[in-house]
């Protein structure tokens, strides 16, 4: 039997090796990224959320990890993530599924 060789490039596109150039690619990246308007960066973080949840991952809040980054949105022209909680509604209720009045 014949051993399957391994290959050495990891697997990122770029392979290993390759950090001086990469930085030099990243900061050029950046720096185009600077004079985005906000809007179009939000455009690019709703896109960049949809790709990451299409490969099964997902962008949670590092404070509250049950909540979901669902989408980026400039309101007011600050910009917001909505997220909402996975918990079930804190409503109170009387029993029979009616809300208490007042509470």
């Amino acid at each position: 039997m014949s051993k399957k060789k391994r290959s050495k490039k990891g697997p990122w596109p770029l392979g290993r090796g390759k950090t001086q150039g990469n930085s030099a690619e990243a900061s050029k990246a950046f720096a185009e990224l600077e004079t985005l308007p906000t809007f179009a960066l939000v455009v690019t973080m709703n896109a960049i959320n949809t790709a990451l949840r299409q490969r099964g991952q997902a962008i949670r809040d590092w404070d509250q990890r049950d909540k979901v980054i669902q989408k980026f949105s400039v309101l007011g022209g600050k910009v917001y993530a909505l997220a909402p909680s996975n918990r079930p509604s804190e409503v109170s209720t009387n029993g029979d599924g009616d809300e208490k009045p007042g509470g």
